[in-house]
């Protein structure tokens, strides 16, 4: 993954897509809340996310 080589970040999961916009079909979105569940895939320390 380029955000790793680049970064030099060890990513400790897979990617989660947490919402979706789709801004060429809808012009209204509703707010939107959700728990998102995101399995670890190693050990390490977590900072934050990543956009």
């Amino acid at each position: 993954m380029l955000t790793e080589i680049v970064l030099g970040i060890e990513m400790l999961t897979e990617g989660v897509e947490a919402f979706h916009f789709d801004f060429q079909n809808l012009a209204f979105h509703p707010a939107e809340s959700k728990i998102l569940r995101i399995p670890v895939k190693t050990t390490g320390r977590a900072f934050g996310i990543i956009q």
